[in-house]
C-alpha cells in the first residue's frame, strides 16, 4: 500500500520558474508532536530546470506572541486628541537550524529533477501546547529557504502541533465529584420575590476531548415567579500579557495612560446550551444536561456557567481539568466529596520517558473547535494562519 506524507505547503507568488514545487513533508501522519520527541520530515524541491543555489536551509520555530493596540486620549488647549498604543509580547521555544544541502565549490546548483533532503529536531521538553487566541498564539513551524546567489531566496514553511501529555490519573481530585450551591435573593428595596437556589453537581472534576460532562442542577424556586429557562455553556478563559510600545512618548494636559504591562482575558464558548425548563414559584425540580467536550487544548481554566433566566437569574461557575489522559477510575456516589476551590491546580505534563500511554484505536487528532488562528505573526507571515489539532476520543461514554 502506498504511503502518504501529509504536508503544508506555502508557494510564495516569486518561485524561479525552475522551481516546480517547493515544500515541508513530516513523515508523522497527524503533525502531533510531543515535547522531547524529535520531529522527522523532508525538504522536497521539485525543478524544471537547473537553478543556481549556495545552500538550502531549514529552521524550526516555536514562539508565543501577543498583540493588541489600546487607545488613549488626552486633552489641552480646549482639544482631545486620540492615539492608537500598541501592547506586544513574545517568547521564543524553539529556534534551530540545519543546513541541509550546500554546493560544492564550483558546483553551487540544484540539477533538474526531485530533491528530498532528510531533517530532524527535538522539540524541548518544556514546551507548551500549541494554541491560537484573537490577541495571542503559541505557534510552532518549519521554516525552509533555497539560499540563491544575487536573487531573493525562495522559502517555504510548515506548521504542525505540539501537544504534551496531561495524565489526569495523577491529580487525586480529577475522579472526584464537584458539588457548589448558587443562591440569590430576586427582587430588590420593598418588591423582593423570595429566594432562587441551584445546587450544581458534575460528575468529576477532570475530563478529555470526546468525553461528556454529566451536568445536574437541583434548583429550588422559593420565589414568586417561574424559572423559565436554563442555559450550560462550557468556557474557555484564557489571559494574555503584553508590554506597552512607545514607552518614552509623553502627552502635556490631561487624560489617562495605561500601564506599561496590561492583560487581556478572552472568554471563548467552547459549546453551550440554551434550553426552556419551567420551575413553578415555591417547588422543587431536577435539571440535566450532558455536554461533549470537542477538541480543545488541555486547560485548566475551564469553566461550567449555568443560568436560570426569569425576570430575575442566578448563575454560577465551577472549575474543571482538560487532560489528555482520561480517569480510570470514578469515585462512587457514597465516597462523594465536595471541592469547595474556585480553581484546579492542573498535573504537571509528562515527558515521553515517563509516559507509558499504549496507543489507542479510539484516539484521533482532529483540528480545534475554534478553528485556524488569524493573528498575523509578522509583516513577511503569509501563511494565512494555522490550525492546531488536539486529542480526541471517539468511543467515550
Amino acid at each position: 500500500m502506498a504511503s502518504h506524507l501529509p504536508h503544508l505547503t506555502l508557494k510564495l507568488a516569486l518561485l524561479d520558474r525552475g522551481i516546480e514545487s517547493f515544500t515541508i513533508e513530516y513523515t508523522s501522519a497527524s503533525c502531533v508532536f510531543r515535547p522531547g520527541e524529535t520531529v522527522h520530515g523532508h525538504i522536497v524541491i521539485t525543478l524544471k530546470d537547473a537553478i543556481k543555489a549556495k545552500a538550502v536551509i531549514v529552521n524550526m520555530i516555536g514562539k508565543a506572541k501577543t498583540s493588541w493596540t489600546v487607545w488613549e486620549q488626552y486633552s489641552s488647549n480646549r482639544s482631545t486628541h486620540s492615539e492608537a498604543i500598541p501592547y506586544s509580547a513574545d517568547e521564543i521555544y524553539i529556534d534551530s537550524q540545519a543546513i541541509i544541502w550546500h554546493g560544492k565549490d564550483g558546483e553551487k546548483q540544484l540539477n533538474p529533477g526531485v530533491h528530498r533532503f532528510p531533517f530532524l529536531f527535538t522539540i524541548p521538553a518544556n514546551c507548551p501546547p500549541s494554541y491560537e487566541g484573537s490577541v495571542g498564539f503559541i505557534r510552532y513551524y518549519c521554516k525552509a529557504k533555497i539560499d540563491r546567489p544575487w536573487k531573493f531566496d525562495d522559502t517555504t514553511r510548515a506548521g504542525f502541533t505540539v501537544l504534551p501529555h496531561f495524565d489526569l490519573n495523577s491529580v487525586c481530585y480529577a475522579s472526584i465529584p464537584m458539588v457548589k450551591d448558587f443562591e440569590k435573593q430576586i427582587g430588590f428595596l420593598c418588591f423582593k420575590h423570595g429566594e432562587l437556589n441551584a445546587n450544581v453537581t458534575l460528575s468529576k472534576s477532570g475530563y478529555v476531548p470526546g468525553e461528556r460532562v454529566v451536568l445536574t442542577v437541583e434548583i429550588t424556586n422559593g420565589t414568586t415567579k417561574n424559572v423559565a429557562r436554563v442555559e450550560t455553556a462550557l468556557m474557555e478563559i484564557t489571559t494574555f500579557t503584553a508590554h506597552r510600545g512607545r514607552l518614552h512618548h509623553f502627552h502635556y494636559g490631561l487624560g489617562t495612560r495605561h500601564s506599561d504591562t496590561e492583560k487581556k482575558k478572552e472568554t471563548r464558548t467552547v459549546v453551550q446550551y440554551i434550553e426552556e425548563f419551567k420551575v413553578s414559584k415555591n417547588c422543587n425540580a431536577t435539571y440535566m444536561r450532558m455536554l461533549a467536550i470537542p477538541p480543545v487544548v488541555p486547560s485548566f481554566n475551564v469553566k461550567i456557567v449555568t443560568q436560570s433566566h426569569f425576570n430575575g437569574s442566578i448563575s454560577g461557575e465551577l472549575p474543571m481539568l482538560i487532560g489528555t489522559i482520561p480517569v480510570r477510575h470514578i469515585v462512587k456516589p457514597q465516597t462523594m466529596t465536595v471541592l469547595p476551590n474556585d480553581y484546579l491546580v492542573p498535573p504537571q505534563p509528562s515527558t515521553i520517558e515517563e509516559d507509558n500511554v499504549q496507543p489507542d484505536k479510539s484516539v484521533m487528532y482532529v483540528d480545534s473547535v475554534f478553528g485556524k488562528g488569524t493573528l498575523v505573526e509578522d509583516k513577511d507571515d503569509k501563511s494565512n494562519g494555522f490550525t492546531p489539532k488536539y486529542i480526541y476520543y471517539n468511543d467515550m461514554q
